[in-house]
């Protein structure tokens, strides 16, 4: 291999473990087996070694560039000298990123699990915490290029967000989900690896009852780890990426995702899913049925059924889901027809204080907030001025501020929905009128 001639010591030994060469990829037992020690082997590694191939023309170029920028030398040459990348560096770098290396699912484990991971071109190399500062100091400094760079470079931000997610919040349940729709931008050759390849960042239990099997088939494997994953969790949260645009075959079930074709989400339920990780530190609001055990038969292949509560079925859904990343005046109208929604088909009062059930319902998936409970909505106050007069004290703006992204975190890809009986609440943007709400 290539990479050993870089990465000899020609006066002395050096041991390596090299996964290419220790797991034989022909046998199913073998590749079955070894990925549950890929945990184990890569968080107690003193350092993780990754290559990304042979030098090509530009390529040694680029690895500078991101050493500089991973030290700060570069952002202090921009401030002092007003200097920005020129066009040949930046192409140098676009050839880079554009290496297979970079998308491909089993990489990420590395990074998130790794004490310290340098990658290694040629004789070149790059820790991968300046690959993070460089993707994430990237915006505005290179001039006709943003798109395409940072278009690339986002596979950076995506890994520093799931090795935050595995580290802040990895024995929750629910990250492991997130986690896993979240591979949907990663490339495999083998489609069960979308699944199989994350499996060493799940946590406790769930760890040890999935297990991977390439014996059987692409579908079998997804409808295996669906059920077993629901069964494990307790959790109903994986059942929301099931829906996605555009006329593709589905190889499995409605009720399983196509792991695979998850980057053909519909935007807005993407960001819901991204902004859910805010909420993992709060209560475990996810857990709707509380004490109650979670009833789930799969009765076949194809068709599962669930055991809950019905409440009753939905009337009427409001026209418009709410879409995450606005500027809050941007959102005031939507706010506005919402409240109309809402004042519809209730007769509370339509006035917007803190006690507004209107808001108390608009920001209820986060009300595990104890400011929630104490019937003050912290920031309601400043976000309603700040919405008609932007200029205020720094103090309120921030809290306006924070005040807004808890809205958008509870509100992401979601419409206002009334019941039969007159219950108002939110719900996934996808559902629709006669849908039963347990």
């Amino acid at each position: 291999m290539a990479c050993l001639q870089y990465l000899r010591r020609p006066s002395e030994e050096r041991t390596l473990w090299i996964d290419a060469l220790c797991i034989n990829q022909e046998s199913i037992e073998e590749r079955n087996s070894q990925i549950l020690l890929m945990k184990s082997v890569y968080s107690t590694a003193a350092k993780v070694k990754d290559w990304l191939g042979e030098p090509t023309r530009g390529s040694n170029e680029a690895i500078a560039i991101l050493q500089d920028f991973g030290r700060g030398t570069y952002f202090k040459d921009i401030r002092l000298l007003d200097k920005k990348l020129g066009n040949e560096h930046v192409k140098h770098l676009i050839k880079l990123f554009e290496r297979p290396w970079w998308k491909r699912v089993w990489t990420q484990k590395e990074y998130i699990l790794a004490k310290e991971v340098t990658i290694h071109g040629g004789d070149r190399s790059v820790g991968y915490e300046a690959l993070i500062r460089f993707s994430e100091g990237l915006y505005g400094f290179i001039s006709g290029w943003e798109g395409e760079l940072t278009g690339l470079t986002s596979t950076l931000i995506r890994s520093a967000y799931l090795r935050d997610l595995y580290k802040l919040h990895g024995s929750h349940n629910l990250s492991f989900v997130i986690t896993l729709a979240e591979g949907c931008f990663y490339d495999c050759t083998d489609l069960r690896d979308s699944i199989y390849g994350f499996l060493g960042l799940a946590h406790g239990q769930l760890a040890e009852e999935i297990m991977p099997d390439y014996q059987c088939s692409v579908e079998k494997a997804f409808h295996n780890f669906a059920v077993q994953l629901i069964l494990s969790t307790k959790c109903l949260a994986l059942l929301s990426l099931t829906t996605f645009k555009g006329k593709v075959k589905r190889i499995v079930p409605t009720w399983v995702p196509d792991w695979p074709r998850l980057g053909q989400i519909q935007d807005d339920a993407v960001r819901n899913w991204q902004s859910r990780v805010q909420g993992l530190a709060q209560l475990p609001y996810f857990d709707a049925c509380g004490s109650r055990p979670l009833v789930f038969d799969p009765m076949d292949d194809t068709t599962v059924r669930l055991s809950g509560m019905c409440v009753g079925k939905i009337a009427d859904i409001s026209a418009d889901a709410w879409v995450a990343g606005q500027l809050a005046r941007k959102t005031l109208k939507l706010e506005e027809r919402w409240r109309d929604f809402f004042t519809r088909y209730t007769n509370a009062n339509p006035a917007e204080d803190e006690g507004s059930p209107n808001w108390r319902i608009l920001i209820n998936d986060i009300a595990n907030d104890f400011a929630f409970h104490k019937g003050k909505l912290v920031g309601f106050e400043s976000y309603q001025a700040w919405i008609h007069e932007p200029r205020m004290a720094g103090w309120k703006t921030k809290k306006a501020r924070e005040f807004h992204s808890a809205v958008n975190v509870a509100c992401a890809g979601r419409r206002l929905f009334v019941t039969g009986h007159s219950l108002v609440g939110t719900g996934a943007a996808e559902m629709q009128d006669d849908c039963v709400y347990v």
